[in-house]
């Protein structure tokens, strides 16, 4: 479990892209740098609206949903639940449009019940139609953007739908615990004792978190080194190539 710190670009058109669904896994490294506004003081939980009684199947549908999801996949569990409890239940008739390309979106969709077909222009972007447990809309918790394809209901639709409002604030309230959290840790560590407080926040602000299972390389020597590593919890072992290969014999 390490922290690393690593440079990041946010470019709107990668997420475009992985919105519907075209690969793109540098999306993943880039997401959180853009993923909430700046926090104001009166941000806090009593802020955000109620939550929304479900079954225990449709809990775990919602949070399968956004874990299976290229944006949002790497959320913490905590936050996942915290946003499935937020969302809303919405039904659509058969025929209507969901989401209408180039207005502005505010709110994430997660089907339970019925289909959908993406549409962008006049070109059908899926081959079948969308069914049960498909996330689609999230480019709108990130952005205050327009809608890049419009989503119509093939059959009668019952939708769970998350307002960006409740995103950002879930997204925020946790960013400032995790830094606080963060900027605590790093106070611990010997080569940051001389860095003024003003210059750790600004580390504290660069930093994510990584895990690796045993047995997995973090390093290789020889590779170009772009980012720095402090181990949070576990153990690392330091090996030259050439150990390594009398290990293997």
């Amino acid at each position: 479990y390490l922290f690393y710190i690593k440079k990041l670009q946010n470019e709107k058109k990668n997420i475009e892209d992985a919105e519907w669904g075209e690969n793109n896994d540098s999306v993943i490294e880039k997401r959180f740098a853009i993923s909430a506004e700046p926090l104001k003081d009166d941000d806090t939980e009593n802020n955000l609206s109620k939550t929304y009684a479900k079954s225990k199947e449709v809990e775990e549908m919602l949070k399968t949903a956004f874990i299976n999801n290229e944006l949002l996949g790497k959320i913490d569990e905590t936050q996942i639940i915290q946003l499935v409890n937020r969302m809303k239940p919405k039904i659509y008739g058969q025929d209507n449009y969901v989401i209408n390309e180039n207005e502005i979106g505010d709110a994430l969709y997660v089907i339970e019940e019925g289909k959908v077909n993406v549409i962008k222009g006049d070109k059908l972007l899926n081959i079948e139609p969308l069914g049960p447990s498909t996330l689609f809309g999230e480019l709108a918790l990130l952005y205050d953007c327009r809608r890049t394809a419009s989503i119509l209901a093939v059959t009668d639709l019952k939708l769970w739908y998350l307002q960006r409002k409740n995103f950002q604030l879930i997204m925020k309230i946790n960013i400032k615990i995790k830094r606080s959290e963060t900027y605590k840790f790093l106070k611990t560590v010997n080569i940051f004792e001389k860095i003024t407080e003003s210059n750790l926040l600004k580390i504290v602000d660069t930093i994510q978190t990584k895990f690796f299972t045993q047995s997995n390389c973090i390093i290789k020597e020889n590779e170009e080194g772009r980012d720095f590593f402090i181990i949070i919890s576990g153990e690392v072992k330091i090996c030259k190539i050439d150990e390594l290969d009398q290990q293997d014999k």
